[in-house]
């Protein structure tokens, strides 16, 4: 979980916005937002938005689910990414001869 919570941590603060502060803290990804945010409901959306673009295009595959807490301030959000397990490959579609 260390490590992926690490990539992601270098992922969210290379291809989102550069003005967050971005921490780990136990098990949680910490998004702080600028004080100079107003409106939090909206700043909160935009965030969530953009993390979960990111991190399903380039972590489509998790083996743990990931947590993240947005703060402002006294306000803060969190949601959470869940495990993406890859998919098993099979042979191919069965035959008749499979199915008996």
């Amino acid at each position: 979980m260390e490590i992926l919570q690490q990539n992601l941590l270098k992922l969210i603060a290379e291809k989102c916005a550069s003005y967050w502060e971005i921490n780990v803290f136990q098990d949680h990804i910490l998004i702080h937002l600028p004080d100079t945010e107003k409106d939090f409901k909206s700043a909160y959306r935009k965030v969530k938005k953009e993390i979960t673009a990111c991190v399903q295009q380039h972590v489509p595959v998790r083996d743990h689910e990931v947590s993240f807490e947005v703060r402002n301030g006294s306000w803060n959000c969190s949601f959470k990414l869940g495990k993406i397990l890859p998919e098993l490959k099979t042979e191919g579609p069965l035959s008749e001869k499979d199915e008996q």
